[in-house]
């Protein structure tokens, strides 16, 4: 089973799953309403990170995709991002960056604040909270 990992300056190190991420807080049912030419479910970033607990010392998520991909976020600019997880019913199909996808809807204000220039990553398997940029 495919599941995402938050660790790092939280409260509470967090493992979700497909069933774990349709439960929560934050739907997000059409990804295309926010972000044109995009598809899927979603969860709001912020709301997903708040299940662990941000210590109030973090400033950056460092994510990671199962690949070994690597981007480091700050926080502050990152609010409004999404973690697509779903098409329709099912999961996130690896063809559309699945299981689990980061998507920043405005890249560009984004890029402006500090992120790496990847900061949209496919298959992402984890999210660590950092006090810098990692």
């Amino acid at each position: 089973m495919d599941t995402l990992s938050i660790t790092g300056e939280v409260f509470r190190a967090c493992e979700f799953g497909l069933l774990d991420l349709k439960r929560m807080a934050g739907q997000v049912d059409d990804v295309s309403a926010i972000i044109p030419g995009r598809e899927g479910g979603a969860i709001e970033f912020a709301a997903l990170i708040q299940m662990a607990g941000v210590k109030p010392g973090a400033t950056h998520a460092a994510l990671a995709s199962a690949d070994g991909f690597r981007a480091a976020v700050p926080l502050v600019n990152v609010q409004k991002a999404l973690v697509v997880y779903r098409l329709g019913n099912a999961p996130l199909p690896a063809d559309k960056g699945g299981p689990f996808r980061f998507l920043i809807p405005n890249p560009a204000e984004c890029h402006s604040g500090g992120a790496d220039k990847c900061a949209n990553i496919k298959g992402l398997s984890s999210i660590v909270l950092t006090r810098d940029p990692g």
